[in-house]
C-alpha cells in the first residue's frame, strides 16, 4: 500500500519536481564536468597514458548514455505513480458520489413517505 500523501496530486508533483532537480545535480552535474574536461582540460588528458584515458573517457560516456536511459525510465515511474494517484481519486469520488446518491435516495423517501397521508400508495386517480 502507498502511503496517503501519494495519492495528493500537488505532493506528488512535489516530489517528482524534487527527483528531477537530484537527479541532474546527482547524475547530470558528473556529465558536465567530464564535458568541460574534454574542453578545458585537453592537454592534461592527452598526457594520460592510453588505457587510463581509454577507462576515462568509456566510463564517461557510458555513465552519460545511463543517464539518459535512467530518465525514460523515471518518467515512466512518474507516469505510474500518477496513474495511480488519479484511479484512486476517481474511486474515491464514485464512492463518495454512491454515498451521496443514498443518502440522497433516503431523504427523498423520507420527503415522499410524509405526503403520502391519504394511505392510497402512487396509485393514478384514474381508476
Amino acid at each position: 500500500p502507498r502511503p496517503a500523501w501519494m495519492h495528493d496530486l500537488s505532493d506528488l508533483k512535489r516530489l517528482w519536481e524534487l527527483l528531477r532537480i537530484l537527479f541532474i545535480v546527482g547524475r547530470g552535474l558528473p556529465s558536465a564536468v567530464y564535458l568541460y574536461s574534454v574542453i578545458f582540460w585537453r592537454d592534461e588528458l592527452l598526457r594520460l597514458p592510453y588505457a587510463e584515458a581509454a577507462v576515462y573517457h568509456v566510463m564517461a560516456v557510458f555513465f552519460t548514455v545511463l543517464n539518459f536511459h535512467l530518465m525514460d525510465i523515471l518518467g515512466l515511474w512518474k507516469q505510474s505513480d500518477f496513474l495511480e494517484a488519479n484511479r484512486t481519486i476517481e474511486a474515491r469520488l464514485r464512492a463518495q458520489a454512491c454515498i451521496d446518491g443514498s443518502q440522497q435516495l433516503a431523504s427523498d423517501a423520507e420527503v415522499g413517505g410524509a405526503d403520502d397521508s391519504d394511505g392510497e400508495g402512487d396509485v393514478a386517480d384514474g381508476e
